[in-house]
């Protein structure tokens, strides 16, 4: 995809895999339970939010370094050859 494009990819890796699992689970739930709402994204609580940010924060910090196979995102730095 991106070296169709004649760029150079510079770095690439995914990330959010520490929470791949919970974001896994809780996508399942909630098409199992069919809840009334419009997004995942409705699903809110300010404590669980401040957990998943910390874990996320985590998960950004280590994701370049360690390099895991999967997650829920993926990042490509590429630049184009002048």
């Amino acid at each position: 995809m991106v070296s169709g494009s004649g760029s150079q990819v510079e770095r690439d890796y995914y990330f959010n895999y520490l929470l791949f699992l919970p974001i896994w689970g809780a996508r399942q739930i909630i098409r199992w339970l069919r809840p009334q709402i419009k997004s995942e994204n409705e699903v809110n609580n300010p404590l669980i939010n401040r957990l998943l940010s910390s874990i996320f924060s985590l998960d950004i910090a280590t994701a370049p370094h360690l390099r895991p196979p999967f997650g829920v995102s993926a990042l490509i730095v590429a630049r184009k050859p002048t």
